[in-house]
């Protein structure tokens, strides 16, 4: 049973939307960040607007094609195929080489969480909002050649050396 005057459409979105305000509430100030979302589902999309509601100064958001370019760049997001173009040299240009200060991880994928890893700059903060069918491994290799530390957000983590 939805309120008085939901449709059924908007009920659909709202607990999506909800993951991706509450996830921007515990990466805390957003203001001035730039922000990399990794996948544009509608996990991803909810990680977007909650960012770009927060304050966010620039948003890039990476998917395969190009069927949610249109979406986020009315919403004044930067885009990215990431079957066209390698997603980590696009953010060292995108940034300035500075890296993101924080990343959405909204795919649930090994792969995915190791580019998260790599394009979040030293300090930076990376929430993990995919659905991992299993519990993600990282290398340490990956630890040892950023020489930083990183923030993880939303999700237990094996890590092997």
């Amino acid at each position: 049973i939805f309120p008085e005057g939901v449709s059924q459409r908007e009920a659909a979105v709202a607990e999506p939307l909800a993951c991706g305000i509450h996830a921007t509430n515990l990466m805390g100030d957003m203001n001035g960040k730039d922000v990399v979302v990794i996948g544009p589902g509608i996990i991803g999309l909810s990680a977007f607007f909650g960012a770009k509601y927060a304050g966010a100064s620039r948003i890039l958001v990476s998917g395969i094609g190009d069927y949610r370019r249109e979406l986020v760049e009315r919403y004044g997001g930067t885009y990215i195929d990431s079957s066209k173009a390698d997603l980590e040299e696009y953010v060292q240009t995108w940034s300035n080489g500075r890296l993101a200060d924080i990343v959405c991880e909204c795919i649930g994928a090994e792969k995915t969480l190791d580019q998260a890893i790599r394009i979040t700059k030293p300090g930076g903060k990376l929430m993990v909002m995919g659905v991992f069918g299993k519990k993600p491994t990282v290398v340490a290799v990956i630890y040892e050649s950023a020489c930083t530390s990183y923030v993880f957000f939303g999700v237990s983590i094996s890590i092997t050396i």
